[in-house]
This record gives C-alpha cells, sequence and structure tokens, in this order.
C-alpha cells in the first residue's frame, strides 16, 4: 500500500543520497584538500560593500611572504575576513559582486550604464 510505497522510497532516496555523499567523497576529498592549500601569492583587493573603499588585503597564512629584509607583511590577512552568508539569490549575488568590479562602477568600464541595469535584473 501506501505505507509501504513511502518506505520504500525513503530507504532508495537514502541509499541513493549516500551512494552520491560516498562518490563525491572518494573523488573530490583530494582535490579539497589540495584546493584548500591554495595560497595567493599578490595583494587581494577587498570591499566590505559596494560604498565601501577598497581594503587592500594578503593570503599568507603560514607566513611565507617575506620581503628582502625578512619580515611579514602588516597587511590584513584576507582569510581572517568574515563569512557573511548570502540569504537569496546566491548565483545571481556572485555575477553582481564579481561584475560590478569589473565593470562598474568598480575598476573599469562605469562608462556603461547598461551593465549596471543589466545587474540589477
Amino acid at each position: 500500500g501506501s505505507v509501504e510505497k513511502d518506505v520504500v522510497e525513503y530507504f532508495l532516496h537514502s541509499a541513493k543520497a549516500y551512494s552520491i555523499r560516498k562518490s563525491i567523497d572518494g573523488t573530490l576529498k583530494k582535490d579539497v584538500t589540495v584546493a584548500m592549500q591554495f595560497q595567493h601569492l599578490g595583494h587581494i583587493i577587498y570591499y566590505d560593500s559596494s560604498e565601501a573603499k577598497p581594503q587592500v588585503c594578503i593570503d599568507d597564512p603560514n607566513g611565507i611572504l617575506n620581503d628582502a629584509e625578512g619580515k611579514t607583511s602588516p597587511l590584513p590577512q584576507f582569510r581572517d575576513i568574515t563569512y557573511v552568508p548570502v540569504k537569496t539569490g546566491v548565483v545571481h549575488k556572485l555575477i553582481f559582486d564579481h561584475m560590478y568590479i569589473i565593470f562598474g562602477p568598480g575598476l573599469t568600464l562605469n562608462w556603461q550604464p547598461w551593465f549596471e541595469k543589466k545587474l540589477c535584473e
């Protein structure tokens, strides 16, 4: 009956979810471990908001980026910036934040007012 069907569907769903997770863990675990070791070797420009002034940061979690005198940079660490989850429209927010810098009124091409209209659609 209906109950048996629901139980079977539940177990199939659980088995499928387990299988997907096992596959991801097996396939991506090493890649994620390697990706987490990535270190950006230049300066990172960070904007707290579209109105904020740019902040120059570095990515030096192990203190290996030294100047000629062996001193580490006094700039803030990019990894110390607290992640703030996006409430809705994650992909739209990602595209907006990235393209805002590129096309304006960020660093370049701010002469294209049509682009802000495109971003806000």
